[in-house]
């Protein structure tokens, strides 16, 4: 009798530990750890408002191809009636939609959209986003592009890139609320603004400011989003580092047929 409780009392010893290895993952902590993030909500900005931002994401016509992720920080924080909606160091996404360099024989181009910030608690903020303006460094277009005479025939347009409304391609600053008109001689948005003594961007800034020939459309109608930068140079590209300001443009169109 009493071996036998001995070896009963034996099997129960190995017995438990082996049960307690088998049990199962507590999915219910994995769905609240899931949970925990925030449910994507929309930006609360009006179209036309513009904000400070730094590209993270070089970006070069002759490299870069259509559905490369973009990637921007917010250089300021962004408010919404005395709320911060994008705390300074935020992350702006959003992809290259479709990329033309030089080889094509229409000089080059890039059609660049922003759709969403990612806050620090990875709750995702929506937009439809675009660049008003931004500062050409050094390198931001390989070459001077040559004078109207000689781009010919070959040189890009925004319609080749789908941009809407380009003979239209105006930006409203942030601290109006009618779009600005300003257009050069030939009828191109004028590049105007400059920077702050802190290094941003003035909210009426817009176009390539930095004396390259490179050109930035990024209409405001309803129906058009994201930006087209244009040059007749060998390429187009943007270093990382290079300030941008970024504008809230019209929510995108929705197909009938996804309702």
């Amino acid at each position: 009798m009493t071996k036998l409780f001995v070896v009963l009392l034996v099997a129960a010893v190995l017995i438990v530990p082996l049960g307690f290895a088998q049990t199962p993952p507590d999915t219910a902590a994995d769905a609240r750890k899931l949970s925990s993030v925030p449910d994507p909500v929309i930006a609360p900005f009006c179209v036309g408002t513009a904000f400070n931002a730094i590209l993270l994401t070089p970006l070069d016509a002759s490299r870069n191809k259509a559905g490369d992720p973009v990637t921007a920080e917010t250089s300021e924080t962004v408010t919404y009636e005395r709320t911060v909606i994008f705390p300074r160091g935020t992350k702006i996404h959003g992809h290259l939609v479709r990329a033309s360099s030089a080889r094509t024989g229409k000089g080059s181009a890039l059609f660049v959209r922003f759709d969403k910030a990612v806050l620090k608690n990875g709750q995702e903020v929506m937009m439809n986003a675009g660049i008003q303006a931004l500062v050409t460094g050094r390198g931001s277009v390989s070459r001077l592009a040559p004078a109207a005479e000689e781009r010919g025939p070959g040189y890009p347009s925004a319609e080749d890139f789908g941009s809407r409304d380009v003979s239209n391609a105006t930006v409203v600053p942030a601290s109006t609320e009618s779009a600005s008109r300003a257009q050069s001689s030939s009828g191109l948005p004028a590049t105007q603004g400059g920077m702050t003594k802190q290094g941003m961007l003035t909210p009426d800034s817009q176009g390539a400011l930095g004396g390259s020939d490179l050109k930035v459309y990024t209409p405001l109608s309803e129906g058009s989003d994201g930006t087209v930068l244009l040059s007749a140079g060998k390429n187009v590209r943007l270093d990382a580092g290079t300030k941008l300001l970024l504008v809230i443009q019209p929510p995108p169109e929705v197909d009938p047929g996804l309702q």
